[in-house]
């Protein structure tokens, strides 16, 4: 990044780069204040679904709707694309779960560098999954930051924070919703401050750092040997990707049900993994510590259920060991 220095206000040029529905905010708020000449940078296009049809992202979407000029390169280091990101000649980045690691040689270009919405308090669950992190490991709170970006992921000095409570029964799609929302505020109040030299970065401790991972599938397997207070966070937290789920080896077939709601109760002297039946919970699963009392769940590829309605098509759940 340039030495940056205030300067007279004036219709700012930035490039925003976002992919992810998370984006959507933030870059809507940035058009509506007319602030800006703005410019969006998003993934390309991939394959969804069975048909594997080719969607574009929902920032692609948006920024087509708003008339905005858009940038799919398939790598940021080509060298076509950073000469016409060059010939912008942006004043600032803004981003929000772009996807990949915006290379030096492009943060370097932006005299205001690079500003980045990550849904965490920083230093803390830095990385690609912050919110379902927050979730699992039960957390009461968390919220957002706007830092300035570097060489490192989520590393930079820290502009603004705001605290966010979890609520007891949220799931992450509705967290990540939330934050969205509070992040593209948070952004759009701090930018014209950071332009004006009126914001201070507050470097991060990185000692206090933790950091997160890319999920993926096997990721969402619940497993009985844990609390059921740590399975039903595990279940919020998974709620949008990759999702909860169990194995049940019924006969000759090995089903794969995911469960996406249960709350805790309390368990007895079984095996871990033992389906059975509670006063209160249709379906009741024993864990390490209580029992997962589950409220809605599905088959692969069927319509969701709820408890009661699983039991009338599969009684033969109950009494099963779960794997």
């Amino acid at each position: 990044m340039k030495e940056r220095r205030a300067q007279s206000p004036k219709h700012h040029r930035i490039v925003f780069f976002g992919t992810p529905e998370f984006a959507l905010p933030a870059l809507q708020r940035l058009a509506k204040s007319g602030a800006f000449d703005i410019f969006v940078v998003t993934a390309p296009a991939k394959p969804v679904g069975k048909a594997q049809g080719i969607a574009p992202s929902p920032v692609k979407i948006l920024a087509g709707k708003l008339g905005l000029t858009i940038f799919e390169p398939e790598r940021l280091r080509d060298p076509e694309f950073f000469k016409k990101i060059s010939s912008l000649k942006p004043d600032i980045f803004a981003v929000a779960a772009y996807g990949k690691i915006i290379p030096q040689e492009l943060l370097d270009i932006v005299p205001y560098g690079s500003l980045n919405i990550h849904p965490s308090l920083l230093p803390k669950y830095r990385g690609p999954s912050p919110i379902e992190a927050a979730i699992l490991a039960g957390e009461k709170e968390t919220g957002v930051s706007i830092m300035q970006m570097d060489r490192d992921i989520d590393h930079g000095p820290v502009l603004a924070k705001e605290v966010v409570a979890i609520g007891e029964k949220e799931t992450a799609p509705e967290l990540s919703k939330r934050l969205a929302k509070i992040g593209a505020t948070l952004l759009l109040t701090t930018l014209p401050r950071w332009i004006a030299g009126e914001v201070s970065p507050v470097p991060q401790d990185h000692e206090r750092a933790t950091y997160t991972k890319m999920l993926e599938r096997e990721d969402g397997r619940l497993y009985w040997d844990n609390p059921a207070d740590l399975l039903v966070c595990q279940i919020r937290a998974y709620a949008g990707w990759p999702e909860s789920h169990f194995i049940w080896k019924r006969n000759d077939e090995v089903l794969r049900v995911k469960v996406e709601a249960a709350r805790v109760i309390a368990g007895g002297e079984r095996p871990y993994g033992t389906v059975w039946q509670a006063v209160e919970a249709p379906i009741a699963i024993e864990t390490l510590d209580g029992a997962l009392a589950v409220d809605k769940l599905r088959l692969q590829g069927k319509a969701s259920r709820t408890a009661a309605e699983f039991i009338n098509g599969y009684p033969d759940i109950i009494g099963a060991r779960l794997l």
